[in-house]
């Protein structure tokens, strides 16, 4: 029958849930963290201890019901759990998500677990994350690490094996030892930080004196060996004020106390509730009377019901442990709506109504909104959402659709009072980073007016709760900037003094614009790069020469990206404390026209909205244009924008992408950065 010992163990799998909700694509706390980094003893090992000489190696029946039953570290599944430092492949790209860097027999003191042999102590685990985080500098450079290591979570669970050990070593009296204990784990934790860890997770000694071991060895112990308990109870109070201390003294740290002694006392003690039938016996025994005298071996007899009826009831109460956790883990360290504000600049990709304030033929008129609530035109320029409204609604993790939960524009009447605290919209169709772009439209809000709104709208909020309050919410607001794409555009047309002047110029007045955004308070500032012009059915209509004429405007948009990629690292290594994203808008459109069949699309270059042209681009959307019936299965939704289906695809990407659609993190790190 099932022994609490033996599932108590899967505890620990919520360590390697938690790693994989945090790379999975739907997740409970989604996708907000860069990397997870692992240390610790038996508890959370997962094959280190396979290449050293020691006797601590799990061997089968450990790993019995993993798949395929075997321990090898092949089917630790490497693509989904953070694999052991020491495996021969864990290299390349994969350190980028973590790694396990934890030894079975070791402890904070490097004399813990002797009697094994081999092991990795705490400090050698942290020469190895040393070595990690060299490598990863290797690979994507130094701020591009850092990020990924600021953003990362620690989970770290070490100290049981100092408790056990430290009651044959106490030459000197309890309080003396755990001194000695902690102020080593003080060290460690402290080389962490000094190595860039920021979000950092350290799990207390588990209630050590009621293992099967512990009960079997102390022949005097009825139920549990209470001196061992007292020293790891002396132990945790210790620890969790060392905790403290640290997240005071060290700037930007979170260090999180998670009670494991609690958990392990809570599940003894009311064992049948959670579905247990024993309390204290080894589900893989030998000898002893609680099975506890010979670790797991070839020879060991096996508890058939290791898989208990009432499974269910304890995978519940992981998923509560696990929920605790997450809990936890989002109350300390920031894992959502760590946004005060959310304000948007740029053109009719991310536009919402600016343009009918203003004189202009950019104006979305019907159809323009046809899959908007009420069916009515919504200042956007696309069947429904824009990506900044998308982008806007993941973070605020709300599913209602209406402007109350959307960034208005700026030029509405409307926009004022407390709704300017939450954000406000400034982006404007036509309008470009260089003032002459979009001239033929008339007027527009080039990228330098929507920054002197802005301007506006900080005095206003300066006005309303004072300039402290102010910078604070302005300093932790997010940024979303997609402009660029009309400068390329037009610029076709504008490059007699040659294509890479032309684009210095732009990056020259986007780099002005972008350092007067930071001296407004933004620090947070997530910006799109210039889509695959050429492959728009527009452009693949009025240019009769075919692809020579595409690939000029697509080889002039990844000149600008590349230009604007040094731009933005430039501007985050010397603007104190902000954080400018690249979103890699080319990559992720091409991908999707590439692939577009993979993505439920059955049309990779036709507008849905259309009058004349042979992809419908010749005109824009408008009241007299053709609608095709199912938006869902086209790209395109007029001659120049997305369809809400490829607006989400592309959200997702820039929210919870990889370094091959953003860089350094994604909007969702960048938020909770």
């Amino acid at each position: 029958m099932g022994t609490i010992w033996n599932k108590l163990m899967t505890i620990c799998l919520v360590i390697e849930i938690i790693a994989n909700h945090l790379r999975a694509p739907t997740i409970c706390f989604a996708h907000n963290i860069t990397a997870f980094f692992v240390f610790g003893d038996s508890l959370v090992e997962v094959g280190n201890n396979n290449y050293i000489n020691t006797l601590a190696k799990p061997v089968f029946p450990n790993g019995i019901d993993f798949p395929k039953g075997t321990p090898s570290e092949e089917e630790l599944g490497f693509k989904d759990y953070a694999p052991p430092f020491l495996a021969p492949n864990t290299n390349g790209d994969m350190i980028l998500k973590g790694v396990n860097y934890a030894s079975s027999g070791s402890g904070i003191l490097q004399s813990s677990g002797l009697i094994f042999g081999g092991r990795i102590c705490m400090d050698k685990q942290v020469d190895y994350f040393a070595k990690t985080r060299q490598d990863i500098i290797s690979r994507i450079g130094a701020p591009a690490a850092q990020a990924l290591l600021r953003n990362s979570l620690y989970f770290v669970m070490i100290g049981s094996n100092d408790i056990i050990f430290g009651e044959y070593s106490l030459a000197l009296d309890f309080n003396h030892y755990v001194d000695g204990v902690v102020s080593k784990f003080k060290s460690q934790l402290t080389t962490l930080y000094n190595l860039d860890a920021r979000k950092i997770v350290v799990l207390s000694s588990l209630k050590v004196g009621c293992m099967p071991f512990e009960i079997d060895i102390h022949f005097c112990a009825q139920d549990c060996v209470s001196s061992l308990n007292k020293l790891a109870k002396l132990y945790n109070s210790k620890l969790k004020s060392l905790l403290e201390d640290l997240t005071n003294n060290l700037s930007g740290s979170t260090f999180v106390y998670a009670d494991y002694y609690a958990v392990t006392e809570d599940l003894i003690n009311n064992y049948r509730s959670y579905g247990f039938e024993k309390a204290n016996q080894a589900c893989c025994a030998l000898i002893g009377r609680h099975g506890g005298l010979f670790p797991c071996l070839p020879v060991c007899r096996i508890c058939p019901d290791r898989t208990h009826p009432q499974m269910g009831t304890i995978r519940n109460k992981l998923i509560i442990i696990c929920s605790i956790l997450s809990h936890i883990l989002a109350k300390h360290i920031g894992f959502a709506h760590n946004i005060s504000a959310f304000f948007v600049f740029g053109d009719s990709l991310v536009e919402v109504g600016n343009n009918y304030y203003i004189n202009t033929l950019a104006k979305p008129a019907y159809p323009n909104g046809i899959d908007f609530p009420k069916g009515t035109p919504s200042g956007r320029y696309t069947n429904s959402r824009t990506i900044a409204d998308v982008v806007g609604k993941f973070l605020q993790n709300s599913f209602e659709i209406g402007f109350k939960d959307y960034a208005p524009p700026f030029l509405a009447p409307n926009t004022t009072g407390d709704m300017i605290l939450k954000g406000v919209n400034y982006a404007s169709s036509g309008a470009g980073i260089l003032q002459a772009t979009g001239a033929v439209f008339g007027e527009r809000i080039s990228m330098d007016k929507q920054v002197d709104y802005f301007a506006k709208t900080r005095q206003d909020i300066i006005s309303r709760i004072g300039a402290t309050a102010a910078q604070a919410l302005l300093r932790n607001s997010l940024y979303f900037l997609g402009i660029g794409a009309n400068d390329i555009l037009f610029g076709e047309f504008r490059t007699v003094l040659g294509t890479n002047n032309y684009v210095d110029e732009i990056i020259s007045m986007f780099k002005s614009q972008l350092t007067r955004l930071y001296n407004l308070d933004a620090r947070k500032i997530a910006v799109l790069n210039a889509p695959k012009v050429g492959l728009i059915p527009f452009e693949r209509d009025v240019h009769l020469c075919g692809q020579p004429c595409l690939s000029l405007l697509n080889r002039m948009a990844m000149l600008y990206n590349s230009k604007l990629k040094n731009l933005l690292e430039d501007l985050t290594e010397n603007l104190p404390g902000s954080t400018f994203i690249y979103l890699d808008y080319y990559a992720i459109t091409e991908d999707i026209i590439n692939n577009y069949r993979s993505y439920g699309f059955e049309n990779d270059d036709h507008a849905c909205c259309e009058v004349i042209g042979p992809h419908g681009g010749l005109i824009p959307c408008i009241s007299s244009s053709r609608v095709c019936t199912d938006r869902s299965k086209y790209i395109f939704w007029d001659p120049f924008h997305p369809t809400d289906s490829a607006v989400v695809i592309g959200a997702k990407y820039v929210l919870d992408g990889g370094l091959e659609y953003v860089s350094p993190i994604n909007i969702r790190q960048l938020v909770n950065s």
